[in-house]
């Protein structure tokens, strides 16, 4: 039986997404895998402060202060400077080696390496200067760690009426559901790290120093999903006798339909808003003469289904798809935009549509046009729109989504 996959299959590149060959996007420039050596400087009454300061001003040497200032970098810089668990006795020095550690966990995917140089002032304050390795190859994304509570979905529920009287259920079968939670199949997408749930490193009491300043160390997570499922429901309808060949066996049931609902709550822990906050049916895609009797596979298809659907909005929340740039194409009313959405994320859609992501006079999603994909590269997609008037289309508003797969 066909199920949706984790995420719409969101790693597998190689699905065929038209039916023409696409064109290759704009070249990316060639740049070593290990990135570009940077300094920044940082002056600020704390040294954590400054030390954050110095990497910011290092990374936008080489990234540009507007990716500095997305949220990735920042929240991951911002934990840098004030989160509790780099608040440990002896560190933040410049010297400890289980602060440059945690400190390194932190900043990974957009810094691969760095040293400091530190000076404090008569006034108490300090002055960092870092060399740092920005990371720089395409698909170097700065992650956004998130922390996911999902206790997951655990029953169902199968209500079943007779076909010519479907508005009251004549009796009803339920059972458990141990399937993958959501966390499974966002470690798989671009971008988004999972942080350990409570898991820390443990150091034994006869490690070496510099391995016991390391005791307790973990990413830490800058956004918080929380999960909470509903039962999962399904119905089914039984086939009225037969009067002209009436048998004693039993009667033929199909399940017709179902729903699971699902309420989604994204945190952002460093800013302390909230990014989503949304309660939503994902409904079931049955069809015509599934048997009752197959009933754990509509379970298993449904499960996956709602799986794949909250992984793509929490996604996509963290990480929407914005237009950087549009250019006109060959043709007239022919236009092409690059979008913020990863090629190995854009694999497990067919359809897109270019659109506004709300507005205080509409919040809903606004459609513009329909999008196609013509090519991408491990941070960026390219699509061609199909338009007289793009005025619409702002690099500094528009998002480009996938539609059903």
């Amino acid at each position: 039986m066909n199920v949706l996959s984790p995420f719409l299959l969101c790693v597998a590149s190689g699905l065929v997404l038209a039916q023409e060959p696409p064109v290759p996007a704009v070249a990316a420039p060639t740049v070593p895998a290990a990135g570009v050596s940077s300094v920044g400087f940082g002056r600020a009454a704390s040294y954590r402060e400054a030390l954050a300061f110095a990497l910011e001003e290092a990374v936008a040497k080489v990234k540009g202060v507007q990716i500095v200032r997305g949220a990735p970098v920042r929240d991951r810089l911002v934990i840098v400077e004030r989160h509790a668990d780099g608040s440990r006795r002896d560190w933040f020095d410049g010297v400890a080696d289980g602060e440059h550690g945690w400190v390194q966990q932190q900043i990974a995917g957009f810094v691969s390496g760095y040293e400091v140089e530190k000076r404090q002032q008569v006034d108490g304050g300090w002055e960092v200067t870092v060399r740092a390795t920005v990371a720089t190859a395409p698909d170097a994304l700065a992650p956004i760690v998130v922390e996911v509570d999902d206790q997951g979905l655990r029953r169902w529920r199968l209500s079943r009426f007779e076909s010519d009287a479907a508005t009251v259920a004549f009796d009803t079968q339920a059972g458990e559901y141990r399937g993958p939670a959501v966390a499974r199949s966002l470690r798989t997408c671009p971008g988004l790290s999972i942080a350990g749930g409570g898991a820390r490193v443990n150091v034994g009491a006869g490690a070496a120093p510099a391995e016991r300043e390391k005791d307790g160390q973990q990413v830490v997570a800058s956004h918080r999903v929380v999960l909470q499922w509903g039962t999962l429901e399904l119905q089914s309808a039984v086939e009225r006798s037969n009067i002209a060949r009436p048998s004693n066996g039993p009667r033929p049931e199909y399940v017709i339909g179902g729903a699971v609902e699902v309420s989604l709550r994204i945190d952002d822990l460093v800013r302390g808003v909230v990014v989503l906050d949304e309660h939503f049916a994902v409904p079931a895609d049955v069809p015509a003469g599934f048997a009752a009797d197959r009933v754990e596979a509509a379970v298993q298809a449904l499960a996956d289904k709602a799986c794949a659907v909250v992984a793509q909005k929490i996604f996509f929340a963290l990480r929407p798809p914005a237009v950087l740039r549009k250019w006109a194409g060959e043709k007239a009313g022919q236009w092409l935009v690059e979008v913020s959405m990863p090629r190995a994320v854009a694999a497990g859609f067919r359809n897109f549509e270019v659109g506004l992501d709300g507005s205080l006079a509409s919040p809903d999603w606004q459609p513009i046009a329909p999008a196609a994909l013509v090519g991408g590269t491990a941070t960026s997609c390219t699509f061609r729109i199909d338009i007289d008037d793009a005025t619409a289309i702002d690099a500094a508003a528009a998002q480009v989504r996938p539609l059903d797969p």
